[in-house]
């Protein structure tokens, strides 16, 4: 299940960027939620931006995840699993949604408010 969500959601994504003459691996995407479903398609966005040409590490600095306590920060990643901390930021923490936006500035956020 997670991977056909994945799928639809990359999909998507890419038609988005043919409106946008841009590359997925120039988009910087926030997650509201480090979940099954959104780490799913935060690994696909990865493969499609490393298939762009990015290194696993540049694909991953595009991707900004918040659980329940907020921005997922390299502080708080070490109770995570290895996946959460692939995507585990050295920034400040941030707990509030609309902080990161102003923070991170994304294209594009996925998640349910």
């Amino acid at each position: 299940m997670t991977l056909g969500t994945a799928a639809i959601v990359v999909a998507g994504l890419l038609a988005t960027t043919r409106v946008t003459k841009t590359k997925l691996s120039e988009t910087k995407i926030v997650f509201l939620g480090a979940g099954a479903a959104g780490l799913g398609v935060a690994e696909l966005c990865v493969a499609q931006m490393m298939d762009e040409g990015l290194t696993k590490e540049q694909a991953s600095a595009n991707i900004f995840m918040l659980n329940s306590k907020g921005l997922i920060t390299k502080e708080r990643a070490k109770g995570l699993t290895a996946l959460h901390q692939q995507f585990a930021k050295d920034l400040p923490e941030t707990p509030k949604l609309l902080d990161v936006i102003k923070m991170v500035k994304p294209n594009a956020l996925m998640g349910k408010l």
